[in-house]
């Protein structure tokens, strides 16, 4: 196959929903993206899952005030530095770094909007954990790794669209449109 040198960067659970929290996964390999992805000649780099190494797989779901922490930042540059390493050498050689397409509603790669809310603690009637429950709801923004990947990305002078897939819905036209236009366009 012929090399197109355009990639794209994409959320670890986008090919590999064993990694969502349960039961979040809405399709049962990965997503139908991926085919379009494939079909229309992009290299793809699959980020890591920062929830998966942080929390494993049996984790509840968290919200973006749990992951803003320092210590979970400075992992989330771990384990992205070797992904813009590549990025920075892909670019220097003339590739294309099409786009990052992240999970919106993700407290780590949400690109539009993020989960939020007052969540922690124990789930037992001391805590008043429905209180909390209560509280949770999304919010404009990026996810910590997805803030994290981007401030990188500037760093090392690479400019890139980051584009939020909305799992609510199944079909992706619109992100389907830009790559097509910017396959034409190349």
């Amino acid at each position: 196959m012929k090399r197109t040198r355009r990639i794209v960067i994409i959320s670890h659970c986008l090919l590999n929903v064993n990694a969502k929290v349960e039961p979040l996964a809405k399709e049962m390999g990965g997503a139908s993206i991926i085919c379009k992805l494939i079909e229309l000649g992009y290299g793809i780099i699959q980020l890591p899952c920062i929830e998966m190494a942080m929390l494993g797989s049996k984790r509840w779901g968290v919200v973006y005030e749990q992951c803003n922490f320092p210590a979970f930042r400075e992992q989330c540059q771990k384990l992205l530095h070797p992904i813009v390493l590549q990025l920075k050498d892909y670019k220097e050689h003339g590739y294309s770094i099409e786009m990052v397409i992240g999970v919106d509603g993700s407290p780590t790669c949400g690109i539009n909007f993020v989960s939020k809310g007052n969540w922690f603690g124990e789930f037992n009637s001391e805590n008043n954990y429905k209180a909390k429950i209560n509280t949770l709801h999304t919010a404009k923004g990026k996810g910590v790794m997805m803030e994290m990947l981007e401030n990188m990305l500037k760093e090392n002078g690479i400019s890139t669209l980051f584009y939020g897939i909305d799992e609510r819905e199944t079909m992706h036209e619109e992100l389907i449109q830009i790559l097509n236009q910017k396959q034409e366009n190349n």
